[in-house]
């Protein structure tokens, strides 16, 4: 997509919403066909993916062109826009057809519960097409529906080292040798500022700079997901590996390697100016060649990437990932189920996966299709990194469902991980390690707190299905290993 095109769908996005409450959606209905003479059926897909919006609209036009009975009314919104459009829309009963759930606080199973969802009938050919895993009870199967499927592969994390190779080669480092570990990034970063303009690296702190903590951290060997350990289910976000991490990142504050005004930005923002050259190295997941690509397609070739930093030499980079869910769901009120099935299921097509690897954003469920696209050397090189160090982590929710209702419960625990990473940084929080104790006994009370108010509505939950005794590190968590 070219900045223009970006720019048309982010004033869309805003702008949507007061035309929808003024006036509604179409909604999905038949109307009168032209040519044939035959009724044609009108689609209405919400959805947020930036990166994808050409995508999905050429992806709609060829279907109609497959199908002429069948128009695909497409509307983008932004990932924040998207629930609040939604709950509009429901309370005007003008939902569309198929939407994501992107800015909702509700799991599915509770979303199907109070009766916004309804299952889908994927065709036989999709059925073939996904990937082994991608039908998970609990995740997008529902009392033996299903109700959704993954467009992206779980093997993935954020905190890919993207770096400008014109400025690495500036400082007299070797383009072919990113950093591996702390020190050598630090060095690294030293010699940036040390032999060029620029900084070593740039951060961001508003937007979700504690989910490059979590994943960072699984780096320096903390096993378990989100504060979470994979073991026992305990929160544990005062052990070592945080600890490591965020000391590590406001080392680099400290010492001036990270570009000024890093505390003061949000994602776009770090992106741009890394691209800009205000910053030789810049951590972000695998959507950042894309969306570069995008607003400053000029920076490209300078682009390149390493894996995420371990903290010491000889320490395998390992990280977790659970199964993902679904992305796209069917309204309960939509009146041709049959048909936005059928739309939907050619998004598990290999051609889709193909495509999507050449938009540069998250990697596609179907991982085999990443070679056959015309992507850029570094963000096949990222998925590369992703097929030799993820592995598939167990997840609550397979099979248990009742834990939906926990998670309309828990609260959010305040100060949260981003809060304190902030507060650290800005010398506020004294004792880094008490704080992230404390973090951790606030957690496990707001769970506790959430799982007893979810057994008052019924559920059949205990802390205990946190738990998996039987994970092992450096393998997928197996269908089988559920069972016991």
């Amino acid at each position: 997509m070219n900045p223009t095109n970006r720019r048309r769908f982010l004033q869309q996005s805003g702008l949507a919403l007061g035309a929808l409450a003024a006036a509604g959606c179409s909604g999905a209905t038949s109307g009168s066909g032209s040519g044939s003479g035959g009724g044609t059926t009108k689609i209405i897909w919400w959805d947020h993916f930036g990166p994808l919006q050409d995508l999905h609209e050429t992806w709609f036009e060829e279907y109609h062109a497959k199908r002429s009975d069948v128009v695909v009314d497409h509307q983008f919104y932004t990932g924040e826009k998207m629930w609040q459009a939604i709950q509009v829309a429901k309370q005007s009963n003008q939902m569309p057809d198929v939407f994501t759930l992107a800015g909702s606080d509700y799991p599915p199973a509770s979303l199907i519960d109070q009766g916004w969802l309804q299952p889908i009938t994927l065709t036989e050919e999709a059925k073939q097409q996904l990937p082994a895993g991608s039908l998970l009870d609990g995740i997008t199967v529902f009392d033996d529906a299903v109700y959704s499927f993954p467009i992206f592969s779980w093997r993935q994390f954020t905190g890919l080292n993207w770096f400008n190779t014109e400025l690495i080669q500036q400082a007299g480092l070797d383009p072919a040798a990113p950093p591996q570990t702390y020190e050598q990034f630090r060095s690294a970063a030293r010699a940036v500022v040390d032999k060029t303009e620029a900084f070593g690296h740039l951060w961001f702190f508003k937007t979700d700079p504690d989910g490059h903590v979590n994943d960072m951290a699984q780096a320096a060997g903390f096993e378990g997901l989100n504060g979470v350990e994979f073991r026992t289910g305990e929160f544990a976000y005062h052990a070592e590996p945080y600890l490591r991490v965020i000391e590590f990142m406001h080392s680099l504050y400290v010492d001036k390697l990270m570009a000024p005004g890093s505390r003061s930005i949000d994602a776009n923002q770090a992106r741009l100016r890394f691209a800009a050259g205000e910053s030789a190295y810049w951590f972000e997941g695998p959507w950042a060649p894309g969306v570069i690509n995008d607003e400053a397609e000029e920076f490209m070739p300078k682009l390149d990437v390493g894996p995420m930093l371990v903290p010491d030499e000889g320490m395998p980079l390992v990280t977790y990932r659970p199964p993902v869910g679904g992305v796209f769901w069917l309204g309960k009120n939509s009146q041709h189920p049959a048909i936005a099935s059928e739309v939907m299921s050619t998004f598990a097509s290999p051609d889709y996966a193909r495509r999507v690897s050449e938009n540069m954003d998250q990697p596609p469920a179907d991982l085999n299709m990443v070679s056959e696209s015309n992507a850029h050397p570094a963000w096949k090189k990222a998925i590369d990194i992703f097929k030799g160090t993820t592995y598939l982590a167990p997840s609550p929710a397979v099979g248990n469902a009742d834990l939906s209702a926990v998670s309309a419960h828990i609260k959010p625990t305040q100060p949260g991980l981003a809060d304190i990473i902030e507060g650290f940084f800005a010398g506020k929080i004294p004792n880094l390690e008490q704080a992230l104790k404390d973090l951790s006994e606030r957690s496990a009370k707001a769970r506790a707190d959430a799982i007893e108010a979810a057994k008052k509505d019924g559920a059949d939950v205990s802390a205990d299905m946190y738990a998996f005794p039987n994970w092992k590190p450096n393998q997928d968590y197996s269908e089988e290993m559920y069972q016991g």
